[in-house]
C-alpha cells in the first residue's frame, strides 16, 4: 500500500518516469540488475536549488 501512495505523490509532483519494483529491491538484486549509490552532478545542483528555494519560501522571501 506504501509503494502505491509513494507512486501516486511522485507522480502528482510531476515525475513521470516512476515504477514500482515488483518483489522490492531483494528481487532486482536477486536478478542481477546494477545497484547504485551515487547521484548524477545534475541532480545533486537540482537537489540544492530545490532546497535552498524552499527555504527562502519558509523565510517569506520570494523566490524566482
Amino acid at each position: 500500500m506504501i509503494s502505491f501512495k509513494m507512486f501516486r505523490m511522485f507522480r502528482v509532483f510531476g515525475h513521470k518516469k516512476v515504477w514500482v519494483l515488483d518483489g522490492g529491491l531483494p528481487q532486482w538484486r536477486a536478478s542481477g540488475f546494477n545497484v547504485e549509490n551515487a547521484s548524477p552532478d545534475d541532480a545533486v545542483l537540482k537537489s540544492n536549488a530545490a532546497n535552498k528555494a524552499v527555504e527562502r519560501v519558509y523565510n517569506g522571501e520570494q523566490v524566482s
